[in-house]
């Protein structure tokens, strides 16, 4: 139990380093990203606009990889189910509440 725990307070550390770079390199470089994408000039003006869900998508999405890893490494299948339930009920009551535009889907 106490390697365990260990290994998942390693895991926080790491992937609290790893969003950091990575939100970082969207902030620094994100324009260049999206030219090295496409070609079109209209493309990367209109998608600049949605760079800020860029930046946060590494931090809103890292626990969901860090429990994934855990729940499955463990076989607490049970458990995950019942997380991507709570999850899926999550994202439709947002769906519901927001309004139907490109910012949605962020």
């Amino acid at each position: 139990v106490d390697l365990v725990r260990e290994v998942v307070a390693s895991l926080v550390r790491w992937s609290i380093v790893v969003v950091a770079v990575f939100t970082a390199a969207f902030m620094l470089v994100g324009r260049e990203i999206l030219e090295c994408l496409t070609s079109h000039s209209r493309i990367v003006s209109y998608a600049v606009d949605y760079l800020p869900w860029q930046y946060a998508a590494p931090a809103a999405s890292v626990s969901a990889y860090i429990l994934d890893g855990i729940f499955v490494g463990a076989n607490c299948f049970r458990d995950m189910r019942d997380a991507n339930f709570l999850g899926m009920l999550a994202f439709v009551a947002l769906l519901c509440c927001l309004s139907r535009s490109s910012f949605s889907l962020w």
